[in-house]
């Protein structure tokens, strides 16, 4: 019971916070600043997320592994083998940031002026790295509530030291601070692996680290693929439509990470493992339908508030400036929502071994997502010459710019999801199950006024209106909500224990 209060209590405490230093960017840096701030952490994000090359997911297999079998020597092997690979990789990269760190500005920002944030960010890398390791280490250890407890005081860093930086120093001062906070999490993670691992230094064991990376290779190819080519596609936007249309997507993207790493947490932890146990098909088929089920009624709630209340939670994550970004989240929630049905389709693949369909579908969502995106480019400029021009009324708001980003990654999830879950199905005889159904046909219903009607307020209004008394069906039918609720639960407590 402690483990999942002090579980729920970090999560609140993160949103809280994740809300002030929104909220104090947004009126210390504007729009401007919040889309140079968003372009360099989708810079930093992928590079860090491939330092790793998918060895920590091995890190948490084996030392838990070894760890059950009381293996010490074992799980020596497995820490030492994976901290010499990660001071080697961060350490190459930091090199490599610091040198470039003048083309990269320029290459970025189109600008040697941020050649400082370059270089703070480049200083953060090597403590992300061993961050995660660290927490890697903690988790196959069994030590989620200790993990739980240093977010917790992470949050409550981030409150005391990263916003006073943003509003002494601005966009300087929020770089400083995410390097601040990174050191924090280096040296708590450091000093809690320490107490229950035996982290150490002492010898290199290349076949122990070809096992500990063949194990994340999946993941490693399905992230750092989608992380790449979403890079790829804001670093164009923001170069055709300046950094205050940027920091306008930077806020949908924000509200969209905010409840999206909450339920990709807690999938990861509810269903990998048990798909992982079972061996029949049919136990397979079942899981995800029971997962399926819980993510689509977890998402509907999200949905109607977002849709009903989206000025003002806009409002609350920054400030008026930023009200012309709430005309395109409806597509970014479409997007949402099947990228989780991929997310939980994927996982059903991923435990029971099939690594090859996993990456296929997952490089697949990333090729589909850029294709996309610049087709859409492409037919803008075909349809409108006008919308080909940056700065223009139908450039900002025609098929271009950030709308084509939330179209492409609402069709990139779709066909995802659906070459997915049509994989189920071939390998473990895989049906959707009539409640299912129910809630596709429910949300789609609800969705498609909101999406097409349009932007008239007293239309849009409406829409609105209407998307709400279609997803009261759902209320009435206390059953689903009881399901949902135990599903949760049940999900709350194998993350928390």
């Amino acid at each position: 019971m402690e483990a999942i209060l002090l579980l729920g209590s970090a999560r609140g405490a993160g949103l809280i916070v994740t809300i002030a230093r929104s909220k104090v960017l947004a009126i210390f840096l504007g729009t401007g600043g919040v889309g140079l701030l968003g372009l360099l952490r989708t810079f930093l994000d992928p590079l860090a997320n491939l330092l790793q090359f998918g060895v920590n997911a091995g890190v948490v297999k084996f030392v838990a592994q070894h760890r059950a079998a009381g293996d010490e020597a074992a799980v020596r092997a497995t820490i030492s083998t994976a901290a010499w690979f990660f001071l080697a990789v961060a350490s190459a990269a930091l090199f490599l940031v610091l040198v470039f760190s003048r083309m990269l500005a320029i290459h970025l920002f189109e600008s040697e002026h941020y050649r400082h944030l370059i270089i703070l960010s480049g200083l953060s890398l090597p403590l992300t790295v061993f961050a995660a390791f660290f927490n890697a280490c903690l988790i196959g250890a069994q030590r989620i509530g200790t993990i739980t407890r240093i977010h917790y005081v992470g949050h409550a860093v981030a409150l005391v030291v990263t916003i006073p930086l943003i509003v002494f120093y601005g966009l300087t001062g929020a770089v400083a601070g995410l390097l601040a906070l990174e050191l924090f999490y280096c040296a708590a993670y450091g000093l809690a692996a320490a107490r229950h691992v035996p982290v150490n230094m002492g010898s290199f064991h290349a076949g122990t680290l070809l096992t500990l990376s063949s194990y994340g290779v999946a993941t490693l190819a399905d992230s750092g693929c989608w992380l790449l080519v979403f890079f790829v596609a804001r670093l164009h936007f923001t170069k055709r439509f300046g950094f205050d249309a940027n920091g306008l997507y930077q806020i949908i993207f924000l509200l969209s990470f905010n409840y999206l790493s909450v339920l990709l947490f807690a999938i990861n932890t509810y269903l990998l493992p048990r798909i992982a146990a079972l061996a029949d098909d049919r136990g397979t088929a079942d899981e995800v339908n029971t997962a399926l089920r819980g993510v689509w009624l977890m998402m509907a709630p999200v949905m109607v508030a977002l849709t009903l209340f989206i000025r003002p939670l806009i409002w609350l994550f920054s400030t008026r400036e930023f009200y012309d970004a709430a005309a395109f989240l409806p597509w970014q929630l479409v997007g949402d929502v099947f990228f989780l049905t991929w997310a939980v389709a994927g996982l059903g693949l991923l435990g029971r071994g099939r690594l090859r369909a996993f990456i296929a579908i997952g490089v697949a969502r990333s090729v589909i997502f850029i294709a996309a995106y610049f087709a859409i480019e492409w037919a803008a400029g075909r349809i409108d010459p006008e919308a080909a021009i940056p700065g223009t009324p139908a450039a900002f708001a025609g098929l271009s710019g950030w709308r084509g980003l939330v179209w492409a990654y609402a069709l990139s999830g779709i066909v995802a999801s659906a070459l997915a879950l049509a994989a189920l199905k071939t390998l473990y005889g895989f049906t959707l199950r009539p409640e299912n159904r129910f809630l596709i046909g429910l949300s789609a219903c609800a969705m498609l006024p909101v999406l097409f009607l349009p932007n008239a307020p007293s239309l849009a209004a409406a829409a609105k209106i209407a998307a709400v008394l279609v997803w009261l069906p759902l209320v009435v039918r206390r059953a689903e909500w009881r399901a949902g609720w135990r599903w949760g639960r049940e999900l709350l407590s194998r993350s928390a224990s």
